[in-house]
């Protein structure tokens, strides 16, 4: 019934497991958009709700939003004329600027928290954590190389991503994969792309599916007498 409706079960047993104590102090850390749920389509804020509803986990909101001209700036910075829509887009959020703005952010919610054993971070962002850290993601950056060296039919042979920074980008995330404590794949396909590509001990990478929020969905009936294929996604870039 929720978005995530085994975050508490799965993120829970892993860190006990990992720590051998009743309560854990975690800090979760996001760089959250306005309003909050807006943020990751609701997989966020759910994943937060999840945990504050699991007995002997204490969760710390370690917010790594950025001030909005702050934002802007990096944004401006990162522009990159595209070819092939005639317009400019921005790189930003694989830029290391963007990167080490949010990082800075979050560090410094993370040292004024008196206690935490661990973060979980919704963002591959803080690379210099000084506790334990176990990443969510849905994206690894080397399939995503793989995607625009092979183009398919849709709009991944349009990303607004140089190949340099691609490149840059997984140099970074695959050093950042192997150094964390752990980490949750929004899918099998992801968690088996990162194990595969940045060669990393199956056991740390743990698949939590983002599920469906039902309480938010409208329940219709189709007018017309045909079966339908529901594919539930979006298309990154």
């Amino acid at each position: 019934q929720r978005l995530v409706p085994l975050g508490d079960v799965i993120i829970s047993i892993f860190v006990h497991e990992s720590f051998g104590e009743d309560i854990v102090h975690l800090g979760f850390a996001c760089e959250w958009e306005n309003p909050r749920e807006r943020t990751w389509s609701h997989t966020p804020s759910s994943l937060v709700a999840a945990l504050r509803r699991t007995d002997g986990v204490v969760v710390e909101d370690i917010d790594g939003h950025l001030p909005v001209p702050l934002l802007a700036l990096t944004k401006l910075l990162s522009l990159r004329y595209q070819s092939h829509s005639g317009r400019l887009g921005s790189q930003f959020m694989f830029s290391s600027l963007h990167r080490d703005l949010v990082q800075r952010t979050m560090l410094r919610r993370i040292r004024a928290v008196p206690h935490l054993d661990a973060v979980v971070c919704c963002s591959d962002d803080l690379h210099q954590s000084p506790i334990a850290q176990y990443i969510y993601f849905d994206l690894c950056v080397a399939e995503l190389q793989r995607v625009l060296a092979h183009p398919v039919k849709g709009r991944y042979e349009r990303s607004v991503y140089s190949k340099r920074v691609v490149e840059k980008r997984i140099r970074y995330q695959a050093s950042l994969f192997r150094s964390c404590a752990g980490l949750f794949a929004m899918s099998e396909y992801a968690a088996r792309t990162a194990i595969d590509l940045y060669d990393l001990d199956e056991h740390k990478v743990h698949v939590l599916h983002a599920g469906c929020n039902v309480e938010r969905s409208d329940q219709t009936t189709s007018p017309h007498n045909k079966e339908y294929l529901l594919f539930v996604g979006r298309d990154f870039y």
